[in-house]
């Protein structure tokens, strides 16, 4: 490795890492919400409300998801950046509108009474008080997020970290407090601590003051909603795509020829521990569309991806072959001895999704620098259909668990998603 590489991998290093340390913080919260919601009264019940309530609110939250992209792309001055802000800000008022809108309409009832098989009246009161207070977090999520574009552009990523190790704390409190008080149900503890350290966050990144090296011009060319919309929206609807799987996979599970029960415990705490290990490298994207302005770091870039991914599946390989899959999933996360071959037996399934999103991370970025945000958002419509296809043969034609089902369906849709957006990227690179 020559002088420049070395300097190019550092480089990438010093950007990623806060980034990466910080999406760590972020995915161990929801582990820990888990952790103390199954120890309380009614912990199946509270579990699979609280888990149908992340999901709801990650629908919601998935359109402002990239604004950190779109943050670190137009935030070319102060002026451009406060316009950002305002624009993310009105936006994500509007999504909450929204989610309160479905909330009180035939549309919840009718989600989870027909098409998620839950027909439990206290079961869908706990989702639905979940979901109340979970609703307005993409307020948060989106203050926080174009904020984090501003300390990616001053080369400051550690503020990142720091405000989410601030985060981590506060949510843990505000948990380990109402758990002790036994005040609320368990999704109501996870709800009320996830929102509230998401807003303490937001403020965190807001009020910081640190000089840096890369200050952004006081005046300028202020961008129009319309170059905002034309970035934010297709990297918006790929994202709402992307967490539509969510949703499927629970129609897919529940519909599985056996352990459909078993699996939909089992599934999303092992999909929030896959997520937990793959987070930082979705950080990859945002490095990405930093770095890759300069043409000398491409190649860094892809290597480095590729090594980081490399390393994160190698960790879910010795997590799914070793007694630390049964350590995490019983003793940490209190499920139940006999799930615990069907949780270790999913995880291995799932060992090639952060190396899958390791390059995923790294392609989307570059296309957002090539301004083709629009092909992001149509390989995310093949993704979902790959998806919902996958679920419907393996349901139709195996005879394997629900989580197996998903686990199999979920990889062959990423590594679908990555060749068509490979080819698309070289297809635009060789036509400039």
């Amino acid at each position: 490795m020559n002088r420049s590489e070395k300097d190019n991998q550092k480089n990438i290093w010093q950007q990623w890492m806060p980034l990466a340390f910080s999406t760590s913080i972020l995915y161990i919260e929801i582990p820990v919400m888990l952790l103390l919601i199954a120890r309380m009264p009614d912990g199946t019940e509270n579990i699979l409300a609280f888990n149908m309530g992340l999901g709801y609110i990650f629908i919601l939250n998935s359109t402002v998801q990239f604004i950190t992209s779109v943050s670190t792309k137009l935030s070319e001055n102060f002026p451009s950046f406060y316009r950002v802000l305002l624009f993310s800000l009105l936006y994500s008022a509007a999504i909450v509108v929204i989610g309160y809108v479905c909330l009180f309409s035939p549309l919840f009832e009718g989600v989870f009474r027909y098409i998620v098989p839950i027909n439990d009246p206290k079961t869908l009161e706990l989702i639905k008080t979940g979901c109340l207070v979970l609703s307005t977090a993409p307020v948060a999520v989106a203050w926080r997020r174009v904020y984090q574009g501003l300390w990616i552009r001053r080369e400051k990523t550690s503020v990142v970290t720091l405000a989410s190790f601030i985060r981590l704390i506060s949510g843990i409190t505000i948990a380990g407090i109402l758990f002790l008080l036994g005040i609320v149900d368990g999704v109501l503890l996870g709800a009320l601590a996830l929102v509230i350290s998401a807003f303490i966050e937001a403020f965190v990144l807001t009020v910081w003051k640190t000089e840096t090296k890369n200050e952004l011009p006081a005046a300028g060319e202020k961008i129009t909603f319309s170059s905002f919309w034309k970035s934010h929206f297709p990297l918006a609807v790929a994202a709402l795509l992307l967490t539509l799987d969510i949703p499927l996979f629970l129609v897919g599970i529940g519909h599985a020829p056996t352990r459909v029960e078993e699996s939909l415990v089992v599934w999303q705490i092992v999909l929030s521990f896959v997520y937990m290990v793959s987070g930082p490298l979705e950080e990859l994207q945002n490095v990405t569309i930093h770095e890759g302005r300069n043409h000398n770091m491409t190649a860094s870039l892809k290597r480095f991806s590729l090594a980081a991914g490399c390393f994160f599946s190698a960790l879910l390989v010795i997590v799914a072959s070793t007694p630390l899959g049964g350590w995490y999933y019983v003793r940490m996360m209190g499920l139940e001895t006999h799930y615990s071959d069907l949780a270790a037996q999913t995880t291995f399934l799932l060992i090639g999704i952060p190396f899958l999103t390791s390059v995923l991370s790294v392609l989307r970025g570059r296309l957002v620098l090539l301004e083709k945000e629009k092909v992001v958002e149509r390989v995310m419509y093949l993704n979902i259909g790959i998806l919902a296809l996958c679920l419907a043969l393996l349901n139709s034609f195996s005879p394997l668990a629900g989580a197996y089902i998903a686990a199999l369906a979920l990889t062959t849709a990423l590594i679908i998603q990555s060749l068509t957006l490979y080819g698309s990227l070289h297809r635009n690179i060789r036509k400039q």
